[in-house]
């Protein structure tokens, strides 16, 4: 946020997707949480990014009672913001370490997915579970940002089961009525094909990558709820002492630990 050149040097080195704490879409949330107005430096941020052609993912910290009644206007704020906002990551808080407080306090991942799905309007059918982690670790659904600024799932668990596939018209013609896409690092609206049912799979990727806005959240496992099927299918590892350990394990503290 303060520091353009940084950003600039970022982008030089190679990087393109930035990770951004983003607790709220107001600075109430923002004293709860991080005891300070923060929302202006976050929208700076956001801005100095897009600049440089750096994609930002909002990351929500969600506590109960403070902004898990803000999932919503979070996501509403993502939508608004893109394309320079490209994704939302959601993490319900997890209590590591000597925590005094009450496990009550835990979101869990089905609790958050309710909440999402109940505040935007988005189809539960639309989230998908973790194809690379264990299915109570992590969801996600991908959506096409539409020209009403609504998202139109491109993910779908129907899919799969679905018996009739739509025709390329019917194809073509979702596509004309809600597409908003982004070319590359400017503003450009993307040119529709002529035949979607000719699009070649690097053109799909193209589209995907420009068009599509993520929506995902992971829960993080504590003393309350650790499960060792969950850490034998963990794909986020830290390496320490020749050992790669799951990334819950690795900060796992015992509570009567002083050290």
């Amino acid at each position: 946020a303060r520091d353009r050149e940084y950003v600039k040097a970022l982008a030089d080195a190679g990087l393109d997707i930035v990770f951004l704490q983003f607790d709220g879409a107001s600075d109430s949330i923002f004293r709860a949480l991080r005891g300070r107005e923060l929302l202006a430096v976050k929208e700076k941020a956001i801005n100095n990014c897009a600049e440089y052609g750096l994609s930002v993912t909002l990351v929500p910290t969600v506590v109960r009672g403070i902004n898990d009644g803000d999932i919503g206007d979070i996501v509403r704020y993502a939508i608004n913001s893109f394309p320079k906002v490209r994704a939302v990551h959601f993490q319900p808080v997890t209590h590591l370490g000597r925590y005094p407080g009450s496990y009550d306090e835990k979101i869990t991942l089905d609790e958050l997915m309710k909440m999402l799905c109940v505040q935007s309007g988005i189809d539960p059918m639309s989230l998908l579970p973790s194809r690379c982690d264990h299915a109570l670790c992590e969801f996600h659904g991908t959506f096409v940002v539409g020209k009403d600024k609504k998202l139109l799932a491109a993910s779908n668990r129907n899919y799969f089961t679905k018996k009739k596939k739509s025709s390329a018209a019917e194809n073509r013609d979702f596509v004309a009525a809600h597409w908003s896409g982004n070319k590359g690092r400017g503003a450009a609206e993307v040119p529709l094909p002529e035949e979607l049912s000719m699009m070649d799979f690097d053109s799909f990727l193209y589209y995907m990558k420009n068009g599509s806005m993520t929506i995902s959240a992971m829960a993080f496992q504590d003393a309350m709820d650790m499960d060792l099927e969950r850490l034998a299918n963990c794909s986020l590892l830290v390496y320490e002492d020749g050992r790669l350990i799951p990334f819950c394990s690795k900060y796992l503290t015992p509570m009567k630990d002083d050290k």
